[in-house]
C-alpha cells in the first residue's frame, strides 16, 4: 500500500480499534503524508499498524493534535516488522497511556532526522520493540521524552537533542545526553507559540546549537554536516515542501 501527498483530519475511530485514520496490516509507505487532529479509543490515533508483518516505510510525514490510549501520533504494532521514518514531525499528540507521539511494540523502527515536540510524551517502546534513533530533537514533552516498558525493549539515541521533557524524561532506560554525539540544548526552533501546532514552524533559528551537530556521516542539501531535527539529512530541496 502506498500514500503519497495526502492529508488526515478529524477521522475518529471508537471502540477497542486500531488507527483513528489509518490501519495498515500489510506493508505500507507513505511519503508527504499529514496526520491532523484524529483520534483513537484505543491504538495510534493517526496511524496504526497491527498484524504479522506489516512494515511501515515513512518519509516526510506530519503528526498533529492526534490522541489515542496507546500512541497518539502513531502506534507501530507489526511483529518483528523493521519499520523507518525519516524526516518526520509529532507535535502536540497525546496519549491516556503510553506514547504520546509515538508507540513502538513487538516490532523495530529506525528513525532518521525527526522532531517531537509538545507532545504530552515523547517516544515508547512496549514488549521486544526496539528503536534506533539519529539526529531527532525531543523537546517540550511534557510527561517526558523516551519511555521503555518492557525489560526486552531499549531505545537507543546517536547525535540527538533532549530538551526540557518534564520532571521524569526518562522511564526503564538512561539519560542518553554525554554520549554517541547526543546533546541536551535548547533548540530554538523559529515559532512554537502558535496555539494550533500544525502552524508550528520547526526549522532551526540560525543560532541554533543544533546546526551542523547531528551526524557527520549524513550531510544537510547544502554540503554542510546535517543539522538535528527534521529538516536536516536527507530533507533534500523541494523533498520537504509538502507539507510544511
Amino acid at each position: 500500500v502506498t500514500v503519497a501527498n495526502s492529508v488526515f483530519v478529524n477521522n475518529r475511530c471508537v471502540g477497542q480499534c486500531f488507527g483513528g485514520a489509518v490501519l495498515a496490516r500489510r506493508a505500507i509507505t507513505l511519503t508527504n503524508v499529514v496526520f491532523k487532529d484524529n483520534s483513537s479509543a484505543y491504538y495510534g490515533g493517526g496511524l496504526a499498524t497491527s498484524g504479522g508483518y506489516a512494515p511501515a516505510t515513512m518519509r516526510n510525514v506530519r503528526f498533529y493534535g492526534n490522541s489515542a490510549t496507546y500512541g497518539g501520533g502513531a502506534a507501530l504494532n507489526s511483529s518483528n516488522a523493521l519499520n523507518s521514518l525519516t524526516n518526520g514531525i509529532f507535535a502536540g499528540n497525546s496519549a491516556a497511556g503510553i506514547g504520546g507521539g509515538l508507540l513502538a511494540q513487538s516490532t523495530r523502527l529506525v528513525i532518521t532526522n525527526a522532531a517531537f515536540v509538545g507532545n504530552n510524551t515523547g517516544v515508547a517502546t512496549a514488549s521486544s520493540a526496539t528503536i534506533a534513533m539519529n539526529n531527532v530533537s525531543i523537546a517540550n514533552n511534557t510527561g517526558g521524552a523516551l519511555r521503555v516498558n518492557s525489560p526486552t525493549g531499549s531505545i537507543t539515541a546517536r547525535h540527538s537533542n533532549f530538551w526540557s521533557n518534564g520532571a521524569t524524561p526518562y522511564v526503564g532506560t538512561s539519560d542518553p545526553t554525554g554520549s554517541n554525539g547526543n546533546i541536551s540544548e535548547a533548540p530554538q526552533f523559529v515559532d512554537i507559540a502558535p496555539a494550533d501546532v500544525s502552524t508550528w514552524d520547526l526549522h532551526l533559528s540560525a543560532t541554533s546549537p543544533l546546526v551542523n551537530t547531528g551526524d557527520p556521516a549524513l550531510l544537510d542539501p547544502d554540503g554542510s554536516r546535517s543539522d538535528i531535527g527534521a529538516y536536516g539529512g536527507t530533507c533534500a530541496v523541494g523533498f520537504c515542501a509538502f507539507p510544511p
